[in-house]
């Protein structure tokens, strides 16, 4: 909000302003899911629990050759779908939100042994 008022600040008096920023703060407004399950539960679900933390393989971090990290995040099916085609799993489009839990693991387990075959330098994106 701080940056909006800047922006119409200067644009209706020509002149800028420093804006002062807390990351803590940024931070915590994108943990609407966790405050909110800590706010109704009084616990937060463990990390891989839930859709946004890793529970899909759509939409998860997976370890690269090089011991670095991929991040998958193809919760659209549109992107899911490029996604595949881009590893050259076309078979996997179906299993976009697997409908049970070990159908989630085998595409998991799929996708960490594809992703664990490269470094991440080899998994840069052929559009860049």
């Amino acid at each position: 909000m701080g940056l909006l008022a800047a922006l119409f600040d200067a644009q209706r008096t020509g002149c800028g302003r420093h804006v002062d920023i807390a990351m803590a703060d940024a931070m915590l407004a994108h943990a609407v899911v966790p405050m909110l399950t800590l706010a109704v539960h009084g616990q937060t679900r463990p990390a891989g629990a839930d859709r946004l933390s890793g529970a899909l393989p759509c939409y998860s971090v997976y370890r690269t050759g090089d011991g670095r990290h991929l991040a998958v995040g193809a919760l659209e099916r549109k992107f899911w779908d490029r996604f595949c085609d881009v590893i050259g799993r076309e078979d996997l489009k179906p299993l976009h939100l697997p409908k049970d839990a070990a159908t989630a693991d085998s595409v998991r387990s799929d996708l960490a042994e594809l992703i664990g075959s490269r470094t991440l330098a080899e998994w840069h994106p052929p559009w860049r």
